[in-house]
């Protein structure tokens, strides 16, 4: 059983599985073991399997992070710890530059050097060690400039820039020490490039397979990048279809369609060789309808299993990232409501 924080108060609701667990959690409806009505605290119905929830264990509300609130932020992992930066506020539109790290062994937040752009919608890696972010869009729009950060000497430096045109939203992942970018808006991109550190150039490769889209998830399992759902660029379609790419043959395939609601801009991590993906945006465009659905994908079997809700409000836009055994979650979107809370999973 997780350690609640200090203060926090606890109701056993029969099934010692169960547990709630949020400081001055409001308890409307019916959160036993079984469905029942009623919205999850904080927030309203969240869409697809909005309705009555079980309260897992698997997630633990931890401190809010101490900056302003925002979405469409970009993090990675160096060492243990988390990097998260940028972003933005969607109304009055705002542009963030700011960056931090997080230490989940301490839950201390501390702010590092800014990215040389406010900017949101940017993607981001990590090679040896060192962590590169790149595109999204700034005050003037869309954007292909990449920057890598040595948390060594907390210094951000210039790369080549992404080829193609400048995008928002695009997708990334590593195979073997090379990175690669692809995917995007502002209209439909296919296009997918790889990046070699060594040499600093970037190199086309095979189109995506799928429809041009943004808001995808990517991941790298076994040599071989991941890539699925997302939406198009004016918000009319969203994508259930997942592909993997093996670089040996420049290749992309097509895996079985994921199974629940298509959607774009969810969070998602790797644990153990599975993968966790969940929350998202479902309908509309930015300030849409977003939910609570958490899943977990097995890449040996091509399989996915849903899992209990989000216990957190609805959203989309977050973060996601993994330190050990433990998936971090949080910020984000949800209709005109923006978050600065982060989120703990363990399985």
């Amino acid at each position: 059983m997780p350690t609640l924080k200090k203060g926090s108060k606890r109701l056993l609701l029969g099934n010692p599985q169960f547990v709630i667990f949020k400081p001055g959690a409001k308890f409307i409806g019916n959160y036993g073991s079984s469905p029942g009505p009623g919205p999850p605290p904080g927030g309203s119905g969240g869409g697809p399997g909005g309705g009555g929830i079980t309260i897992p264990m698997n997630w633990t509300h931890l401190d809010d992070l101490s900056f302003t609130v925002r979405t469409y932020m970009t993090s990675f992992i160096i060492n243990d710890i988390g990097y998260l930066g940028t972003g933005t506020l969607e109304s009055p539109r705002t542009y963030y530059s700011d960056f931090y790290k997080y230490d989940p062994a301490t839950a201390a937040l501390t702010g590092i050097k800014d990215h040389p752009i406010a900017k949101y919608g940017a993607t981001s890696f990590v090679i040896n060690g060192i962590g590169y972010v790149g595109a999204g869009r700034d005050s003037v729009g869309p954007r292909k400039d990449f920057y890598k950060y040595d948390p060594g000497n907390d210094a951000w430096t210039e790369i080549k820039e992404l080829l193609g045109i400048a995008r928002i939203w695009p997708t990334s992942f590593v195979i073997n020490g090379i990175g690669y970018v692809g995917l995007g808006t502002p209209v439909n991109l296919v296009d997918f490039y790889k990046y070699t550190p060594g040499t600093d150039t970037w190199t086309q490769i095979a189109d995506f397979l799928g429809s041009g889209r943004h808001g995808s998830f990517g991941f790298t399992y076994n040599s071989e990048g991941y890539v699925g759902l997302g939406m198009n660029a004016n918000g009319t379609e969203y994508y259930s279809d997942i592909y993997k790419y093996s670089p040996g043959t420049n290749t992309w395939t097509q895996l079985n369609d994921f199974p629940g609601t298509a959607r774009a801009h969810s969070i998602s991590f790797m644990i153990n060789n599975i993968f966790y993906m969940g929350m998202g945006l479902f309908s509309g465009t930015e300030t849409g309808n977003t939910t609570r659905e958490f899943w977990k994908y097995d890449p040996t079997t091509d399989v996915w299993t849903q899992l209990d809700l989000f216990l957190g409000p609805a959203r989309h836009g977050a973060i996601g990232f993994v330190v050990g055994n433990r998936g971090y979650g949080g910020t984000g979107l949800s209709g005109i409501t923006h978050y600065n809370d982060l989120w703990q999973y363990m399985p």
